[in-house]
């Protein structure tokens, strides 16, 4: 802790106050275990959020999970269409699709993927995108 931080604290600034921005280097990769789904959506989705500044290597599990909900979210989704009669298997499917769009949407107001969280997100732009390396392959 700094001698200004232990100033702030001190005199009353509040710890929720202090701004930290750490930076973290590296880009994500796409892991070799996603499933079909999860890796079209990384496909469609990772490159916008490094491009900006929100995805960086140290988001790689995160993103690994927000990936799989959305491969949860699709598979659920074809089961629920073939389950047309109600009953157990029809109720067991709608609460699997029900579940995997929570936790997906959970994840993706992380990473600012609806209007709403985007309009909250305040990201720095990087000088140096290590980003564009990777955009421009």
């Amino acid at each position: 802790m700094t001698k200004s931080e232990a100033d702030q604290r001190l005199h009353g600034e509040h710890h929720s106050r202090i701004k930290h921005n750490p930076k973290a280097d590296g880009l994500p990769v796409m892991p070799d275990s996603l499933g079909k789904y999860a890796k079209q959506h990384w496909k469609d989705t990772i490159p916008q959020l490094i491009e900006m500044g929100l995805a960086t290597a140290a988001d790689q599990s995160t993103l690994e999970g927000l990936c799989d909900w959305w491969h949860f979210y699709q598979v659920s989704k074809a089961t629920l269409e073939k389950c047309p009669e109600p009953g157990i298997d029809r109720q067991r499917a709608f609460n699997e699709y029900r579940q995997s769009w929570q936790e997906y949407s959970r994840l993706a107001r992380q990473f600012g993927l609806t209007p709403q969280s985007r309009a909250t997100i305040n990201v720095d732009p990087q000088v140096n995108n290590p980003a564009d390396e990777f955009l421009d392959a």
